[in-house]
């Protein structure tokens, strides 16, 4: 245990940054947490709640410096929220432990991430970003169909669609460019195969691994992700060569101090081949639930450490047990919520940690087209691969959500 006391302040509330607030107590930290949500769930067990944007730097830097006047203000941390390059600038601006700014802005920026990827040598997917229709044009042409547009900036798959011809090109276009706040899109060559998600921690020189899960995908056009598994299935090599990519990549967009988390997809043509880079944990109830069930790993605790100045502790990274721990969501027709039932029944099962619903009667539920609408998880473990998955199953069939068309 470390920590002597001090105030953490902590960018972002939603539910994935809970864990973040308890483990920061136990440490015997005070938390100031901001969202731009009032109703963040976090903000509900933090010490002191501001309601503010997380893309707000400036916003931030001000909020950390009137919190440093009054008391000891040991770091600025995030770990389920996108707003790593907030936390570096607040950081930087401080002198308190953190990251790069440049290195968090570069994961932030896709088509900068890829340039920097293809200059170094790194195998990756053809890429070509556009600001104009008629560049999403050309750039169809040339990369070939199919291929994936997504906004520049953006999280949780907005504004990312598979496109297989050309006269579906306008409408995605304009719907990545509405999440991109630079008004521009990435395409890219579209890529066969599984994905999986990886952290690491970047400390004094070396790369300490901090798990590979199996992500899961559904409802093509779309990418939206219905769930993972703890811990990849994978062969040994192919780990080695993830982890190996994920040292390099670090190295070539600066990360040389805290997370670097990638998503891979594995491929034929390229191997291995990086999708998104964060400067962050993995979301997603992962490095929040499935990673400490599956394997005892305590990373959310490893990086507060950094970010309040302390060294790290190795024994949180080192597996404690061998299970597996996996992530599901209900998928409920779209439409307006007419009941809910049996989740306190789905809780009871065997096997069944947690699960988090995030609608309620009266809600609707929106077309999937990215990873937000998703109205719930549930979050198992088990001894095996197939015992957690029947037990997801279950759950999953003993969950009732009923829906009524909206006129």
């Amino acid at each position: 245990m470390t920590s002597s006391g001090g105030t953490l302040l902590l960018v972002g509330a939603g539910l994935l940054q809970v864990p973040a607030v308890e483990t920061a107590h136990r440490l015997g930290l005070r938390v100031v947490a901001t969202d731009q949500n009032p109703k963040a769930p976090a903000l509900k067990l933090a010490d002191e709640a501001v309601v503010l944007s997380t893309k707000d730097v400036d916003g931030h830097i001000e909020l950390a410096r009137a919190l440093a006047r009054r008391c000891w203000l040991r770091g600025v941390y995030t770990e389920g929220a996108e707003c790593a390059y907030t936390v570096a600038r607040v950081a930087e601006a401080l002198g308190l432990p953190g990251t790069n700014p440049l290195a968090a802005w570069r994961c932030d920026n896709k088509a900068e991430m890829r340039r920097l990827f293809a200059a170094a040598g790194m195998p990756g997917p053809r890429f070509r970003e556009v600001c104009s229709i008629g560049e999403a044009y050309a750039a169809f042409e040339e990369i070939g169909p199919p291929v994936i547009i997504k906004p520049l900036d953006s999280n949780g798959s907005k504004g990312t669609k598979r496109i297989d011809r050309a006269e579906d090109l306008p409408q995605a276009f304009a719907v990545a460019q509405s999440f991109s706040t630079t008004r521009t899109a990435l395409i890219e060559e579209y890529l066969e195969g599984p994905e999986l998600s990886v952290d690491t921690i970047v400390y004094r020189g070396r790369h300490y691994r901090g798990g590979i899960c199996d992500r899961h995908f559904s409802y093509l056009p779309y990418l939206i992700e219905t769930g993972h598994t703890n811990p990849t299935r994978v062969p040994a090599a192919v780990q080695e060569e993830i982890y190996r990519r994920t040292a390099w990549a670090a190295e070539i967009v600066g990360i040389d101090f805290g997370v670097a988390k990638c998503d891979f997809k594995l491929t034929e043509q390229y191997g291995p081949t990086i999708l998104e880079m964060t400067n962050r944990l993995s979301g997603g109830f992962d490095c929040q639930y499935t990673k400490p069930l599956a394997t005892g790993l305590d990373l959310i605790k490893a990086t507060i450490d950094l970010a309040i100045g302390e060294e790290l502790d190795e024994a949180d990274l080192i597996p404690k047990w061998q299970r597996v721990a996996a992530s599901t969501s209900p998928f409920p027709p779209p439409g307006k919520i007419a009941e809910i039932s049996g989740v306190p029944e789905a809780r009871r099962l065997p096997g069944v940690e947690h699960i988090f619903m995030l609608v309620q009667p009266g809600d609707v539920v929106e077309p999937y087209v990215h990873c937000v609408t998703r109205v719930g998880f549930v979050i198992a473990a088990g001894d095996t691969y197939e015992q957690v998955h029947e037990t997801l199953d279950r759950a999953l069939r003993t969950i009732r959500i009923t829906t009524v068309a909206v006129n």
